[in-house]
């Protein structure tokens, strides 16, 4: 872990061990907070967030925030409804 790492959510360098690290994905190499990206346990090999997950191998950074103008960045999916599902 680098010492000057910043949570690409929180935007805080400051970390605890074993309970709120910061962890990097081991693809695009983002890092986030366990706390603030919602990961219970850090896994032995490499964290993949879920940009790359989905996308896969360094896709997941062109990706847009339908939210903001942003491309890529320590985004999840969501359980909001669509739509259809607004209209149905």
């Amino acid at each position: 872990m680098q010492e000057d790492a910043r949570c690409a959510i929180c935007n805080s360098g400051e970390y605890e061990e074993e309970i709120n690290e910061i962890v990097f994905c081991g693809s695009c190499m983002i890092p986030v907070h366990q706390y603030c990206y919602g990961i219970d346990k850090v896994p032995e090999d490499d964290w993949i967030c879920n940009n790359c997950y989905v996308f896969e191998m360094k896709r997941g950074l062109l990706v847009k925030c339908m939210l903001c103008p942003r491309l890529g960045g320590a985004m999840k999916s969501t359980n909001l409804f669509t739509c259809e599902d607004y209209y149905t």
